[in-house]
Parts: structure tokens; C-alpha cells; sequence
């Protein structure tokens, strides 16, 4: 698995991917497309035909905006589904240009969180559990102490990190 992390104008991810008790390094799973910020969790797959979706969007500035978009990839990404053998697991944060952070996931459907951050992956926990215990009042939640706490206690997930910010 993985751990991702979001805050509503941030997010960062680990490059371990897991296959059985091995722990491998990958191309970064969080990216920046159509204005906002994009981290995947889960089937590598499934993960990878999302950010090829997301790759075509124009550019995106709000939740609800964002929100249109990500039910056009349910369709797609439902029919593309269908095909697949097994149960398809993913979760994908996603952070829209004018902030806020938006889950989509293998249920297909699209939730807005309202927490100032979430995680997603096998890492999410200690990350959560992290961010809860230093967050401060006055400033951002910062990511890589957070993915740094999930490397020590989740085997699958690992350095390097990547992180990104709204522009």
C-alpha cells in the first residue's frame, strides 16, 4: 500500500508499492493536474488509469467544479471497472485549486472532507494520529513529518516523499 495526505492546500505521498512482503520504489502518487493536487492509494492499476484521466482535465479552481468532473470519471472509470476480473480497491484525495479536499474512492462515489487534512493507505493511521497530536492552530498541518511518523510504523510505506502545494 501507501500513505497519502491531504490538507486543503497540500498534498504528499511515499513511493514504496508493495507486492506481497516486498516493498518496491515508484513514480511519484501524487500529481498535479487540471489545478489541482491528486494523490492515489491502492490498486496500482486502478490508480494509474485515474491519473491518466485526470491528466486531460482543463483547469479546475473549485470543489464543485472538481466534483463534475470526478462523477464524469466514475462513468468512465465504472465501465473500464466492469472488465477488471477482481475487486478493483483504490482511494484518491484530491485538492481543488481553491482548497478543501475532496475522496473518491472504489465505491465510486465522491465525499468532501471536512477536516483540515486526511490520509489514505495503509500508512493513514499513525499518519492521522500524527497530524491530530501536533496540529496546530495557527498555521498548516506539515506533511512530511507526518509521512516520515507513517514510514516508521507501516512496512509498506517508504521513502522518498513527495509533497506538493497549491500554486
Amino acid at each position: 500500500m501507501t500513505t497519502v495526505i491531504a490538507t486543503k492546500s497540500s498534498i504528499g505521498g511515499d513511493r514504496g508499492i508493495s507486492c506481497g512482503d516486498s516493498t518496491f520504489r515508484t513514480e511519484p502518487k501524487v500529481w498535479r493536474a487540471g489545478g489541482a493536487l491528486w494523490g492515489g492509494a491502492g490498486d496500482a492499476h486502478a490508480v494509474q488509469v485515474l491519473k491518466s484521466m485526470s491528466d486531460g482535465l482543463m483547469d479546475v479552481s473549485s470543489a464543485g467544479e472538481l466534483e463534475v468532473e470526478l462523477r464524469e470519471f466514475r462513468d468512465e472509470f465504472k465501465e473500464w471497472k466492469d472488465f477488471w476480473s477482481e475487486p478493483v480497491d483504490f482511494s484518491m484525495l484530491v485538492v481543488p485549486a481553491e482548497g478543501g479536499i475532496l475522496l473518491f474512492d472504489a465505491s465510486l462515489q465522491v465525499y468532501e472532507i471536512r477536516e483540515e487534512f486526511f490520509a489514505i493507505g495503509s500508512g493513514a493511521p499513525y499518519a492521522l494520529g500524527f497530524l491530530h497530536g501536533t496540529a496546530h492552530p495557527h498555521g498548516p498541518p506539515l506533511i512530511e513529518p507526518d509521512l516520515e511518523t507513517a514510514a516508521h510504523f507501516d512496512s509498506y510505506t517508504s521513502a522518498p516523499f513527495d509533497i506538493l502545494e497549491l500554486l
